[in-house]
Order: C-alpha cells, then sequence, then structure tokens
C-alpha cells in the first residue's frame, strides 16, 4: 500500500511540476516576445548634433511633413536639403550662445503674436480652422512655436 502512495504521489508531483514548468516557460516566451516587439520601437532619435543642439528624428519629420501640408510628396533629395537647413539654423543658434546673443521676453512674444495673427489672417480670422489644421489651441501653438522662433530670432541676430 506504501508503494501505491509513493507512486500515487510522485505521479501527482511529476504532473504538478510539468505544469508549473510549462506554465513559467509560457511566460518566459510571452515576456521575451514582448521585450522583443519593445525593442523594435523607436519613440525618437538623436541624428545630427551641432555643438550644444540636437536634431531629433521627430524634428525632421515635423518639418517634413509641414513641406507635405504645403506642397505635396517630399523627394529625398529635398529630405536631405530640409536636413541641412535644420543644421545650418542649430549652427547659428549654437553660434549666438557663443557670441552671448540674447532675446528679450517681449521681443519674443511681439514676435510670436505677429506669426500668430498672420496665421490667422491667412485663414479668414477662423480660430476653429485654425484649430482644426493644427489639431491645438491657439496658445499650444504658440507656445509649439516658442523655442523655434527664440532660435530664428537668435540666429538672425
Amino acid at each position: 500500500m506504501r508503494m501505491k502512495c509513493e507512486k500515487t504521489m510522485s505521479k501527482y508531483i511529476s504532473n504538478t511540476m510539468i505544469h508549473k514548468l510549462k506554465w513559467f516557460t509560457a511566460m518566459v516566451i510571452t515576456c521575451g516576445f514582448s521585450l522583443v516587439s519593445a525593442q523594435k520601437v523607436i519613440i525618437d532619435k538623436i541624428i545630427c548634433e551641432v555643438g550644444n543642439e540636437v536634431i531629433l528624428l521627430s524634428d525632421l519629420a515635423e518639418q517634413i511633413k509641414m513641406v507635405e501640408s504645403r506642397q505635396g510628396v517630399v523627394k529625398p533629395e529635398d529630405r536631405c536639403f530640409l536636413l541641412e537647413n535644420m543644421m545650418v539654423s542649430k549652427l547659428l543658434v549654437h553660434q549666438a550662445f557663443i557670441d552671448s546673443v540674447v532675446i528679450t521676453d517681449e521681443e519674443l512674444e511681439g514676435q510670436l503674436d505677429l506669426r500668430i495673427e498672420r496665421i490667422l489672417e491667412s485663414m479668414g480670422n477662423d480660430v476653429t480652422q485654425f484649430e482644426a489644421y493644427y489639431g491645438k489651441g491657439v496658445n499650444e501653438v504658440k507656445a509649439d512655436f516658442k523655442e523655434d522662433l527664440k532660435n530664428q530670432l537668435v540666429s538672425e541676430k
């Protein structure tokens, strides 16, 4: 009787261990696939560095999208030209930093307001059309433009 009990017990332990091993293996494989798929997704990356300034892949993609919205499909050589312009702009910003060029907040705000006014005028002062085009409110777009405009003003000085 003891022999039969031991065989039944070892069979139970064996089945339990096999079940746990299968479960563990399934979890490892699932986690492995999750990690592999997560590693393939690029959120953003630096494509160029000019002095202390960087150009992100998303920055270039945003420029391309903006040009495409105005002119249609952007050719590969035009993409290179856009990147080159971005690099020159960053170089000018970096040089302005070295030369201690300063843009006042009033100057920046005035230029931002002027830019937003021009955009709104081109849309017949229709704020709804503006928001539909940019997918954001006027103040959010203004905040998005702020850093780029500041860099532009610095590089022009």
